[in-house]
C-alpha cells in the first residue's frame, strides 16, 4: 500500500489519496485537528501496518487505545561517563 484514501475532492467528488511514505501532519496547535487527523488515518491502516506516535505532553489523552512502548534508559555513571560529561562542558 503506497497511498491512503483520505476523502473526496470538493466539487468533483474524485477520491483523494496521499502517499504514506514519510508522511507528516502539521498545523497550528489547538486549531488544525492534527491529532484527530492522525487518529483517523491510523484507524484506516490495513492489517499488518503500524505507526509510531510520540506523545510529548504530560497528561495527553489522545491515542489511549495504542500499545505503549516504555522508553529504554540505562543508568550509566562510571568514571569514564562522568569524565566525558565534564569534558563536554
Amino acid at each position: 500500500m503506497s497511498n491512503m484514501h483520505v476523502g473526496f475532492q470538493v466539487g468533483s467528488g474524485d477520491p483523494v489519496e496521499v502517499p504514506m511514505h514519510h508522511m507528516v501532519v502539521t498545523g497550528l496547535t489547538r486549531l488544525s485537528g492534527k491529532t484527530t487527523t492522525v487518529e483517523a488515518m491510523l484507524a484506516r491502516l490495513p492489517e499488518g501496518y503500524s505507526a509510531l506516535v510520540f506523545r510529548t505532553k504530560r497528561g495527553e489523552l489522545s491515542f489511549d487505545w495504542a500499545r505503549r512502548v516504555v522508553p529504554f534508559y540505562q543508568q550509566h555513571t562510571d568514571w569514564e561517563y562522568v569524565q566525558s560529561l565534564l569534558e563536554a562542558a
